[in-house]
């Protein structure tokens, strides 16, 4: 139980700061690293699982654990991606905490949404394979997650606090018996210390030591360092009711993902054209410069994976934050955000929907919104 070693080299002689459990896990994700693989790659892990499963041996045992939807949030859950890093979020958080202001946690929300949807797609991929093998009806398949995460300004986003027991606690359990044909809801308390021996039950395998208890009263989390954090069950139900209103408020209660791409205070202003609003002339000093070229930032190619169009980015001059902004393509109002301030610089970045482009080249504007009137701060037709 040596100390982490990465980021200091202190902590000898004492208490340890974290469990074994994390060190080795630390380690086995450092070797990963300095290996080059693709350790952070959800896809690629994903893509490999596949690859090994073996359709000739009768009875296997195959696990895989994907980083998704783990930061870097990049993805659409049609797999395709804007941007090969997390650039947008990175001087908002650090390894225990989440730091940023209300536009920039509701941003986040917005990306993470879209990397559960990504995540979601990963996982049909599996199902797809083991169904056309004509081996799924034989399967037992389980489905969770190591935690869940938290996006509170000052608190801890990953490891759990007994103000995010709900969201950092609360994880996905699918579970999908061999020959099972229906599904149900299970509400009950459930700990993941349960999932192997309902595993060993569910295979008639033998299970060589006893099942840990599972405290149906109360949510009860180890983070590997410092005390066991532990709330009543209702409670963190409660706290994960609330997070879910709050999805609910910035997206809508419907499914699907449309919904995840409006975002902002003006989101009724999406789908108008702009010779709808009245235009008003820049203030002297306002402009925008975005992070990417003509061709790239402009250029919408189907079929191809990393497609930086579908996020608009760049830097503000002579604009404050809090600035309500609009993108518009082909003189239609796409996409909506706000400006915020990153590193000492004001910013911008808003995501756009598929469907508002057309292949090739496209005719994109942002705009400063006014009462009733657009600004215009930079224009692809311009450059």
């Amino acid at each position: 139980s040596l100390p982490d070693i990465s980021q200091s080299f202190q902590g000898f002689g004492g208490e340890p700061v974290e469990s074994i459990e994390r060190g080795r896990a630390r380690q086995w994700v450092r070797d990963r690293l300095d290996k080059s693989e693709s350790s952070l790659d959800g896809e690629a892990d994903l893509e490999g699982f596949i690859r090994e499963l073996d359709p000739t041996v009768e009875r296997t045992f195959d696990f895989v654990h994907i980083e998704e939807p783990h930061i870097p949030w990049s993805h659409y859950p049609a797999g395709y991606k804007y941007a090969q890093g997390g650039e947008d979020f990175r001087n908002f958080f650090d390894e225990n905490s989440w730091f940023a202001e209300q536009y920039m946690t509701d941003r986040g929300r917005q990306a993470h949404l879209l990397e559960v949807g990504f995540a979601d797609e990963l996982l049909g991929r599996v199902m797809r394979r083991l169904k056309r093998e004509g081996r799924w009806d034989d399967t037992l398949f389980v489905v969770t997650a190591d935690h869940g995460g938290s996006t509170v300004s000052g608190l801890p986003r990953r490891d759990a606090d007994p103000a995010t027991v709900g969201t950092i606690g609360m994880v996905p359990l699918f579970i999908k018996e061999p020959g099972q044909r229906k599904g149900r809801t299970v509400s009950r308390p459930t700990c993941n210390t349960e999932i192997v021996p309902m595993m060993a039950r569910a295979l008639e395998a033998p299970l060589d030591w006893k099942a840990g208890e599972c405290d149906r009263e109360k949510v009860v989390i180890d983070n590997g360092t410092g005390s066991v954090v532990g709330v009543p069950f209702d409670r963190a139900i409660a706290q994960r009711d609330t997070y879910v209103d709050e999805l609910a408020g910035l997206f809508g209660g419907g499914t699907g993902w449309d919904g995840v791409l409006k975002l902002g205070r003006n989101k009724d202003l999406i789908g108008r054209p702009t010779s709808s609003l009245g235009p008003a002339p820049a203030a002297s000093g306002e402009s925008a410069r975005p992070d990417l070229g003509r061709s790239l930032g402009v250029t919408w190619r189907p079929g191809v994976k990393l497609n930086p169009v579908l996020r608009q980015r760049g830097v503000l001059n002579g604009v404050e934050p809090g600035r309500q902004l609009a993108v518009a393509v082909g003189g239609r109002i796409s996409a909506v955000g706000e400006s915020y301030e990153d590193n000492g610089r004001t910013r911008y970045s808003i995501l756009l929907p598929e469907a508002a482009l057309k292949r090739g080249f496209n005719r994109i504007s942002l705009y400063s919104v006014g009462a009733g009137s657009l600004s215009e701060l930079w224009s692809s037709a311009d450059h």
